[in-house]
């Protein structure tokens, strides 16, 4: 047997040995079990989760490809700002109207992504 060990606190019983049961429109029974699907969750977890700690984020799973494009961007977003730094380093003007220019198009980009990641999913 072993010795308590001191500063840790026993495990209590997690055993679920309750059943709750409810009605609900089917409208509802759709809600729940999408919202769960898009936790991650199952039914029973999403709703003890949600009635107890509020409800949880929805969490996707995320495209490979749109990460990689989202790295790209930032990528090109760090660029411009070492432009940036640089430039005002060593006392050269910076073209805010070229900066402004590049943070559109990379904006768009990210929309873009965006929108074709969310019509897919």
């Amino acid at each position: 047997m072993s010795a308590p060990n001191p500063g840790k606190k026993p495990k209590r019983s997690r055993k679920k040995t309750k059943i709750i049961r409810f009605r609900a429109t089917p409208e509802e029974d759709r809600h729940i079990r999408k919202l769960a699907q898009m936790a991650g969750m199952k039914i029973s977890l999403f709703i003890i989760t949600s009635t107890i700690h509020g409800r949880p984020s929805a969490t996707r799973r995320s495209d490979p490809a749109l990460i990689r494009h989202i790295s790209l961007v930032g990528n090109n977003l760090n660029q411009i700002a070492r432009a940036c730094n640089r430039s005002a380093k060593v006392g050269d003007g910076v073209n805010l109207l070229a900066v402004l220019i590049q943070l559109r198009r990379l904006n768009r980009q990210l929309a873009s992504y965006a929108f074709k990641n969310e019509s897919q999913g």
